[in-house]
């Protein structure tokens, strides 16, 4: 028989944790400070998604790193996007 506290941990871990506060992601963009809350892991499309903004037209940059569009974010983040320019 498993005892009280391995059963807590186990149900935990396979519910969201009601108790837990959703990581934050601030995307930085045409001059405004937009935010983004999330329990889960979120990757930086859907957090574009989220805020209606074509991923075509922007590159997602993190310090000096410009990211995929598919990393993946697990914990508070900063993000500044570019817009991307084309034409002739």
């Amino acid at each position: 028989m498993r005892s009280r506290q391995s059963y807590i941990h186990l149900r935990i871990r396979n519910k969201a944790d009601p108790i837990r506060v959703p990581m934050e992601v601030i995307v930085k963009h045409l001059g405004e400070e937009l935010r983004v809350d999330s329990a889960d892991p979120i990757s930086i499309n859907e957090v574009l998604s989220i805020l209606e903004i074509p991923p075509s037209t922007v590159l997602a940059v993190q310090g000096d790193r410009i990211l995929p569009h598919t990393s993946m974010i697990k914990s508070d983040a900063t993000l500044e996007l570019v817009v991307v320019s084309s034409g002739g």
